[in-house]
């Protein structure tokens, strides 16, 4: 009977995944649709942490047997609709932004 109450909580976490990812989703939209590019790279970027928490998350449950398959690829897809949003870092972690080399 616990092994049935472990399987049945596994089960419900790993759907519990897919609407962490379905509300990222969301989440990423909205970002996306902000108008000033430091807002959205803020949200952007918060977006991208809580799918880095999502994808431990995933990782602990496949460990212990759950199938999150679905949930991960949708964290991946997410995390790469943020991509145009989040500047990339240069050498040093500097932004790589052309608009700030007036200010070095």
């Amino acid at each position: 009977e616990l092994r049935q109450l472990g399987e049945r909580l596994l089960v419900a976490l790993s759907r519990l995944l897919r609407l962490v990812a379905t509300t990222l989703r969301g989440m990423s939209t909205a970002a996306s649709a902000q108008k000033i590019k430091a807002m959205r790279t803020a949200a952007a970027l918060k977006v991208r942490a809580h799918i880095e928490k999502g994808h431990r998350a995933a990782l602990a449950l496949e460990a212990s047997g759950a199938e999150v398959e679905e949930a991960r690829a949708e964290f991946e897809s997410v995390d790469a609709s943020l991509e145009p949003h989040i500047p990339a870092r240069g050498v040093g972690g500097a932004e790589s932004d052309d608009e700030d080399d007036d200010y070095y």
